[in-house]
């Protein structure tokens, strides 16, 4: 091997390596967002769970809301008669 083909070959494979290191920059970029994106949706899906109470659940079922209707009268009364 001649010494112009030696500093070609080298060349081509530092080209090559840089290459190969900006793509695994870029995956591990790429990988890092996504991790970012599945953090921050984690924390809305909680968040917004948490943020869900009975008062918001009971409108959807009427007849739930009636038995809890029921049941507040019930105390109502047992307190009236303690009271």
């Amino acid at each position: 091997m001649t010494p112009h083909r030696t500093v070609e070959t080298t060349a081509t494979a530092a080209a090559a390596a840089a290459a190969a290191a900006a793509a695994a920059a870029a995956a591990a970029a790429a990988a890092a967002a996504a991790a970012v994106a599945v953090a921050t949706i984690a924390t809305t899906v909680a968040a917004a769970a948490a943020s869900v109470t009975y008062a918001h659940i009971m409108p959807c079922f009427p007849q739930f809301a009636e038995t809890e209707r029921h049941r507040e009268s019930d105390r109502k009364q047992k307190r009236d008669k303690e009271g």
